[in-house]
């Protein structure tokens, strides 16, 4: 098997989707828009930011330099303090220094500012497209799983609790795993809302709950204001990771809850260029760890000439893509598939995973192949 043949059959086989499966993808896509978004604005920013503050430090430099060289012309080489004084005033060294000072913290303030501002539109814009996917997931699930309770029927007016209840409740899907990622989420659902609806003036001993919960010091109560600021874009880059991850144990619960619908379609595509009718049988999925997967299945075919085959694929995430492979019969056909795949560094193979994968992160993958009767 050559490039040419495994493209030729991707582009006269189309693989057709499950809608969780697009689901995904598109709340992938949306995330990375937001993401790219806010880092290019606040980059831009602080690039615009360090300009102004260079062109004060420039102009500064030059008047310290002007009023330091009268300031010697009148001192020459007295050295008693009147002189000094009058010196001082009829230079205006003492102003310059003080005026720089104020304009850089003008500057500074200006920046923070904006950055709060700038963050806090992110914040709550990102939570609400986590609600409204939340719900496009719950109205799929209430559709594919034929359930004649649908969200609506779970009246709260906590929306993030509500979903998640009714996808725990009626569609069976079991969040205990996502609870770390939850929690999260309603720390920042309450930061959101009094930002919303108070304008981020908060209670004393509740903000500095708020800010103790978020180690990392991107946020600030500010005493005079009575308002939690966000400080560090760390606090909104931690916001993409956190719901990338929740977005990422959750599709992998889901496929779980449809069978593996998604990973079975995806591992079929991957295969079926050996043979069209071929079925994927018996998967499982078990976490060895938090990065880590082992996905099993069997592989049946309508060409006796292929006996039924086992994989074992190992799936962990790492610092650069790695493949590895063994293959432990002789099939001139899966082979042949399993040596294009080496050539490509299991890149085919590779997105198989890419719904499960809203992080983009590297692979390693090891794979195992053998005749079922070994």
């Amino acid at each position: 098997m050559n490039r040419f043949q495994y493209s030729f059959y991707r582009v006269t086989n189309e693989k057709i989707p499950n809608r969780f499966e697009d689901l995904f993808k598109e709340i992938k896509c949306q995330i990375e828009i937001y993401e790219r978004q806010y880092t290019l604005t606040t980059k831009s920013y602080v690039k615009e930011w360090n300009n102004e503050k260079t062109k004060i430090k420039e102009k500064y430099n030059t008047l310290l330099r002007e009023a330091e060289k009268e300031y010697d012309q009148i001192v020459g080489t007295s050295n008693d303090d009147y002189t000094h004084q009058f010196a001082m005033n009829k230079t205006g060294l003492d102003a310059i220094e003080y005026n720089y000072s104020e304009s850089i913290q003008e500057i500074d303030k200006e920046y923070k500012d904006f950055l709060d501002l700038y963050s806090k539109s992110t914040m709550i814009a990102l939570y609400s497209l986590n609600e409204s996917k939340l719900n496009k997931i719950a109205v799929v699930a209430a559709d594919l799983f034929l359930k004649k309770i649908k969200l609506e029927h779970f009246n709260n007016r906590d929306y993030l609790n509500s979903v998640l209840d009714y996808l725990n409740l009626v569609i069976e899907i079991d969040i205990e795993s996502l609870q770390p990622h939850i929690s999260k989420l309603k720390d920042i659902q309450t930061f959101r809302n009094k930002a919303v609806h108070a304008l981020s003036v908060i209670p004393e001993k509740e903000a500095v709950q708020i800010v103790k919960k978020k180690k990392n010091g991107s946020l600030l109560y500010d005493n005079q204001t009575k308002t939690v600021k966000i400080i560090s874009s760390a606090y909104i880059k931690d916001f993409f990771s956190l719901l990338k991850d929740f977005y990422e144990d959750l599709a992998w619960l889901i496929d779980k809850s449809q069978n593996y619908e998604i990973l079975k379609n995806g591992i079929h595509y991957w295969l079926a260029i050996i043979d069209r009718d071929l079925t994927i049988e018996d998967l499982t999925v078990r976490s060895l760890a938090a990065s880590k997967k082992q996905i099993n299945f069997k592989v049946s075919t309508s060409d006796k000439s292929i006996p039924k085959f086992i994989c074992k694929i190992s799936l962990s995430t790492a610092e650069t893509n790695s493949f590895d492979v063994t293959l432990q019969f002789e099939n001139a056909k899966v082979k042949d598939l399993i040596n294009y795949e080496k050539s490509i560094s299991g890149n085919s193979l590779k997105e198989v995973f890419s719904t499960f994968n809203l992080n983009d992160f590297p692979y390693q993958i090891k794979l195992m192949v053998y005749d079922e009767t070994v």
